[in-house]
């Protein structure tokens, strides 16, 4: 099945607490994800936010998770399958994500305390192809170049709706990754916090985590952002024409 966009979310899916961009560039392909992983209820005030790293990469593959407490163990599953099959070709990949899907289900469903939901989205470096499956039988292409998974309607969006083509360098696809992530965290700071990035080459043909000193200067880099944005448009704006109204005289 392919789409050409991300859809409006389930139900259940809207109180996945995380932010994930995937997008493809004229020279390779990036996956990023923020670190923050809650647990517990804000209602019952057992709430607690861990940072953890939600990207796994093997060689052309790169994959992450949304969703509640089964999303990490559908990711799990995912990445014991490819590591048993070893083959990489997008159809065993797509084969994996399904029997990833319907071990998780088989697993957890009995011991499931009400709603729940995972999303694992999968990219594969040498098709340049975003796969995307929400624990069920059907794994979706995802069509126009990139894919939002998790906080689907943050307003942090914006800046691949708006900027993204794939006519973009994969350096170009870092800042907008790390900028987006970084904005969705300001806008919503309990739900989503930190920053991953798995980057693919076509010269290089492998998936690489960038390392914590690259993701710390993005992250800075990404939040003065704004003010420069934000200085542009006020230097647009002493350039009008003054706007007060002219004399009687």
């Amino acid at each position: 099945m392919q789409r050409s966009d991300c859809q409006p979310p389930t139900e259940a899916e809207e109180r996945i607490v995380t932010y994930q961009l995937a997008m493809i560039g004229r020279d390779g392909m990036i996956l990023a994800s923020d670190r923050c992983e809650n647990l517990g209820s804000a209602t019952d005030k057992s709430f607690t936010k861990n940072m953890i790293r939600k990207l796994s990469i093997d060689r052309g593959l790169a994959w992450t998770y949304s969703g509640g407490d089964v999303a990490p163990i559908f990711s799990s599953r995912f990445g014991d399958e490819i590591e048993k099959i070893g083959d990489r070709s997008l159809q065993a990949v797509m084969d994996a994500i399904a029997n990833s899907s319907d071990r998780t289900q088989r697993e957890y469903q009995p011991t499931a305390k009400g709603p729940w939901s995972a999303c694992l989205t999968v990219v594969r470096g040498e098709s340049k192809t975003i796969l995307r499956n929400k624990l069920s039988l059907r794994t979706e292409e995802m069509l126009g170049g990139w894919c939002v998974s998790g906080q689907e309607f943050n307003l942090a969006t914006y800046m691949p709706r708006r900027f993204y083509s794939k006519d973009m360098s994969v350096s170009e696809l870092i800042y907008i990754a790390a900028y987006s992530v970084r904005a969705a965290h300001d806008l919503d700071n309990a739900v989503v916090d930190g920053l991953d990035i798995a980057v693919y080459t076509d010269a290089e043909a492998i998936f690489r985590i960038l390392p914590d000193m690259e993701i710390e200067r993005l992250w800075n880099e990404a939040a003065s952002a704004d003010r420069e944005i934000l200085g542009i448009l006020k230097s647009r704006a002493l350039s009008l024409p003054s706007s007060r109204p002219k004399s009687s005289n």
